[in-house]
C-alpha cells in the first residue's frame, strides 16, 4: 500500500473523522477566519492535514491558547526559537529592557561585544562571529568569505550579474 493511500484511509476512518468534527466544533474563529483569508497561503509549515487552520492568540511557558479560548500544548516551542518557552521572565525583562533602550540601530552597539564573546565561548568551533542586519546581508557575506577562501568557488558555483556580489 503506498502512503497516500494509507494516509487517505486513516484521514477517512471512524475516530479520524470524530477527531476532525471534533476540532470543527471547538474553532469556529480559527474557521471564520481562515475563510477570510482564502486568497492568502496561511499553511507555513503543513505537519497535519486538518479541517482549518488554528489561529492562536496567545502563548505562554508551554502551551498556546487559540482564537476560541482553546489550549494546547505547544510539542514544537516554534520549530526552535522557543526553547526556554514562550515568554519566559528573563527573555522578556532583556527584551522589555532593550526595547527602552531602542530596537535596531542599523550601526553596531556595545552589546555586540558582549554577545559575540558568548557567542564565541559556547561554539569552540566558531572562527569568526559577525552581526549583520538582513539575512539578505548574512548569506551575501557567507558567499563572499566562501570565494575568498577559494577562489575559483564563484566561477563553478555562482554567477551574479551587476556587481551584486562582487565588485
Amino acid at each position: 500500500m503506498k502512503k497516500e493511500e494509507a494516509d487517505s484511509l486513516i484521514l477517512e476512518g471512524k475516530s479520524s473523522q470524530a477527531v476532525r468534527r471534533k476540532l470543527l466544533e471547538r474553532t469556529p474563529c480559527s474557521a471564520e477566519i481562515k475563510s477570510r483569508g482564502k486568497s492568502l497561503s496561511q499553511e507555513i509549515v503543513r505537519t497535519v492535514d486538518m479541517p482549518h487552520s488554528i489561529y492562536i492568540d496567545s502563548c505562554d511557558g508551554g502551551t498556546m491558547t487559540d482564537v476560541d479560548g482553546n489550549t494546547y500544548n505547544d510539542m514544537t516551542m516554534g520549530f526552535g526559537p522557543c526553547v526556554l518557552g514562550h515568554r519566559p521572565p528573563s527573555v522578556t525583562a532583556a527584551l522589555e529592557a532593550q526595547l527602552a533602550k531602542g530596537w535596531h540601530f542599523g550601526i553596531p552597539n556595545a552589546s555586540q561585544i558582549e554577545l559575540g564573546t558568548l557567542i564565541e565561548e559556547a561554539s569552540p568551533c566558531a572562527e569568526k562571529v559577525v552581526f549583520f542586519n538582513s539575512g539578505t546581508e548574512a548569506t551575501l557575506s557567507a558567499m563572499r568569505m566562501a570565494a575568498e577562501r577559494k577562489p575559483d568557488w564563484k566561477d563553478r558555483y555562482l554567477r551574479m550579474t551587476a556587481g551584486s556580489l562582487y565588485r
